[in-house]
């Protein structure tokens, strides 16, 4: 008998065991994502809040695995203290077996995508609000503090330093794929770190930090300052001081991507999402302000504005290839570096001077309800928008 015919026979075994336990004990099993930071930190998170506010129920004997790829080793430490976790190889099988049967009575209550597309209980969705008020529930060491010091170091010296880290977060194509993002074509969701120069030599003049973050980003030598940091390749990066630098951002800017989702909603820092895609998964989430990539239509030789977009639920792809099985006459255009810096500057001044909504925001609240029935989703750029006026007709 072969090894696959084996892993049947446990599994259908496994399955029934665990049936049987649970109409006898309550006994159910989970999968906490940990293949991808995007699953494994906001939606882990929230659910953890929903325990602890009694929006869902969690008993004793619930079990959870991890998968054979952990994103996040810090993380990973974090919420072991929070479930009870037992080995993959045990419980992995049973799971997706009992999901393919639909017998979720013996799934624990956490939202997942693999059973639930339902987009307004969407797993990175704080339905609830049971994140309000609540800490992120990460722990760090005196070791992870001295690592953010010696980080640091340089930077504090400078004459001009105020103190304040910015943080930006440019996905591209390297995100999910180990190859040298030269030799790649961008994606729907990728953008040029070589478009965010000017804004960043701006926020270098206006006496602020900036830290590049990510994991495996290619080289970019265009900025040589000594406020600005390529922590991204920096020897001193690990998955630890990834969260702990983002506790202490001023502002984080970003394209878009699970890992940004975490400063938001974990972290509870301020996040501008500029020069992104799929930014109707995000309408729920609590960044702070939006500047989208916009869409022209070769056929009608027109940008498509925001009820286009919605209508033709380009709002929610993720990929080229999917919005040209879409609309073939679609084409993407990037921000250019002068509205990228308009709209961080916007995003700067609005935190200083506490500013929340703006002259767009009430017709941008009544298109995105319409369609989402959300009343209060992320704003939106009024530098964008008077950039490009057609967008909110």
């Amino acid at each position: 008998m072969n090894i696959k015919n084996l892993e049947k026979i446990y599994t259908i075994i496994g399955y029934h065991f665990l049936v049987f336990l649970n109409s006898l004990y309550g006994i159910r099993i989970g999968e906490l994502e940990s293949r991808k930071i995007g699953h494994f930190s906001s939606p882990v998170y929230i659910y953890i809040c929903e325990i602890k506010l009694g929006f869902v129920k969690e008993g004793p004997r619930d079990y959870y695995f991890f998968n054979k790829i952990i994103s996040n080793k810090f993380l990973q430490k974090n919420w072991r203290n929070h479930f009870n976790i037992w080995p993959r190889v045990i419980l992995e099988p049973i799971y997706f077996y009992a999901i393919h049967k639909k017998n979720f009575k013996i799934l624990t209550p956490i939202r997942s995508w693999r059973w639930n597309s339902d987009p307004g209980t969407w797993q990175s969705y704080d339905i609830h609000g049971a994140t309000y008020g609540m800490p992120s529930f990460l722990t760090y060491t005196e070791s992870t503090e001295e690592s953010f010091n010696a980080l640091m170091r340089n930077i504090k010296k400078d004459i001009n330093w105020n103190g304040k880290i910015i943080t930006l977060h440019v996905r591209n194509p390297c995100f999910h794929k180990k190859q040298n993002s030269s030799s790649l074509e961008l994606d729907l969701r990728d953008a040029n770190i070589e478009d965010f120069k000017p804004a960043i030599e701006d926020l270098l003049d206006q006496g602020y930090a900036v830290l590049r973050m990510g994991k495996g980003n290619p080289q970019f030598d265009l900025i040589n300052h000594s406020r600005y940091l390529d922590y991204s390749l920096s020897p001193h990066r690990a998955d630890d001081l990834d969260f702990f630098i983002l506790n202490k951002t001023f502002l984080h800017i970003c394209t878009g991507s699970g890992f940004d989702d975490a400063v938001a909603v974990q972290l509870k820092r301020s996040v501008l999402l500029i020069n992104a895609t799929e930014w109707g998964h995000n309408i729920m989430r609590p960044y702070k302000m939006m500047a989208p990539k916009k869409f022209f239509c070769k056929k009608t030789n027109q940008f498509l504005n925001l009820k286009q977009v919605i209508n033709q639920g380009i709002d929610i792809v993720g990929d080229l290839k999917t919005l040209n099985k879409l609309n073939p006459n679609i084409e993407v255009i990037s921000l250019t570096g002068a509205e990228i810096k308009g709209c961080i500057n916007e995003m700067v001044e609005n935190i200083n001077s506490g500013k929340k909504n703006n002259e767009y925001y009430e017709k941008f609240s009544e298109i995105t309800y319409l369609a989402y029935g959300i009343k209060k989703p992320i704003n939106i750029s009024s530098h964008f928008a008077s950039c490009n006026p057609w967008f909110l007709e």
